[in-house]
């Protein structure tokens, strides 16, 4: 049917290759559930401006006019760094989310492949939320829709799925189940 067929078309014109879930964190409702357990011993979190280390980082600099941080769980012995999250605010290419009553990005974000299943991922996510909701805007993450480890902890964080994640030109746009634009 044209519903499902322009749903496929629209899912496949997803950022980065692969269409992505978008998930909200609405501090005005929704509750953040308890600090979730972490495996991993001798840890610590850090939060600072993100690096410049590329024209992308600088576009999100400028972009959320110096609101662009990375947030790091470090080894507290190695100083290893075992996962990071980003996060943002007031970026134009995402223009649902003045829409949607203005908030914060999490993401982009990486775990070591040896740290997984650590709930690191959890964790930092729960802390970044933690942090973010006391300044009562909705905080927004995105994930592909494949990536179920990663659903897994968003979800557990307290996000609930509000749809999917489309880019047109240099605009991303929020789309619900059923593929109408928001």
């Amino acid at each position: 049917n044209d519903i499902s067929n322009k749903i496929i078309r629209m899912k496949k014109s997803s950022t980065h290759g692969s269409p992505q879930y978008v998930y909200v964190f609405d501090p005005k409702t929704d509750l953040l559930p308890t600090q979730p357990k972490v495996k991993r011993e001798n840890i610590c979190i850090r939060k600072y401006r993100a690096p410049l280390r590329s024209l992308n980082n600088a576009y999100w600099h400028i972009g959320s006019l110096g609101r662009y941080f990375k947030w790091s769980i470090y080894d507290k012995t190695t100083k290893k760094e075992l996962t990071y999250d980003h996060t943002s605010y007031g970026l134009p290419h995402f223009q649902f989310i003045q829409r949607l009553g203005g908030g914060y990005v999490v993401g982009p974000s990486a775990t070591l492949p040896s740290e997984r299943g650590q709930g690191l991922h959890s964790y930092i996510l729960w802390s970044i939320v933690s942090f973010l909701s006391r300044r009562k805007k909705k905080i927004f993450v995105w994930v592909a829709m494949d990536n179920i480890a990663s659903i897994k902890g968003i979800e557990k964080v307290g996000f609930r799925r509000v749809g999917y994640l489309i880019k047109i030109g240099h605009l991303y746009k929020l789309c619900d189940e059923h593929g109408t634009l928001l």
